[in-house]
């Protein structure tokens, strides 16, 4: 638009421009934060702290370090990172009877659903453990019969459904019990299972897929663990329903 046709314009319709090309400039977007200039993936970082700060201070994470969303990056990275690790599980079975340590939490990629009350979980460091969740005891796929124990198929789907995400394990938070100091008979060290505050244990039992299982002595959630068992029995939910309980 040249100078002559913006003169015979009136003030009016030339406020009315002014107001619109001020409003196109202040809708382009601005950020704040730092420039992006480098595809980096975990194999860049040292550690899960080093990741982890590149990640909260890149806004969007736009080199994907946080492949399920959780908050947390490049959790196969070893530490330092803020998360104690669990002992070997030889060092929890042979500790005396009267300890009682500390909880400890950790996160672990799951690798492989063994049924509704077993994963199979890889450590930070790497290590392939075999975990069993506190406080719930469901159907065998392995027990008698032509699919396991009565429910056994179901538990196992239900189980996958919460720990895998398209066929690919899902990185889960790991807590041990301090009253629960024992390895399980199969070598499956005893942790309650997470992601985001979902417990596993939990979920499973009110869904009528788990019942609650006592080993030695009570464990810490053994309250909301019965309370979720009584729902699911009352609405007969899952083995409830389908196996006599």
């Amino acid at each position: 638009m040249n100078t002559q046709a913006l003169t015979s314009i009136s003030p009016i319709c030339r406020r009315l421009l002014l107001v619109c090309v001020v409003g196109a400039l202040m809708s382009l977007p601005v950020s704040d934060a730092p420039a992006h200039s480098i595809d980096l993936d975990c194999s860049d970082f040292g550690s899960q702290a080093a990741a982890q700060e590149h990640r909260d201070h890149h806004a969007g994470d736009p080199d994907r370090l946080d492949d399920d969303e959780d908050g947390t990056a490049c959790e196969e990275l070893p530490c330092p990172c803020g998360v104690t690790v669990l002992p070997p599980a030889t060092a929890i079975a042979t500790r005396p009877q009267g300890a009682l340590p500390a909880p400890l939490t950790m996160k672990a990629r799951v690798t492989g659903v063994i049924d509704g009350n077993a994963l199979k979980v890889r450590l930070p460091a790497g290590q392939i453990v075999y975990v069993g969740l506190i406080g719930i005891d469901s159907a065998e796929r392995g027990e008698p019969g032509p699919r396991g124990q009565c429910g056994a198929p179901d538990a196992a789907a239900r189980m996958k459904r919460l720990a895998m995400r398209n066929g690919v394990g899902r990185i889960v938070t790991l807590q041990t019990d301090p009253t629960q100091h024992r390895v399980d008979p199969p070598d499956r060290l005893p942790v309650y299972v997470s992601v985001r505050g979902v417990d596993f244990g939990r979920t499973m039992i009110a869904a009528g897929m788990a019942k609650v299982h006592v080993v030695e002595r009570d464990f810490a959630r053994l309250t909301t663990y019965r309370e979720a068992q009584a729902s699911a029995k009352a609405a007969k939910r899952g083995v409830w329903r389908g196996c006599g309980g």
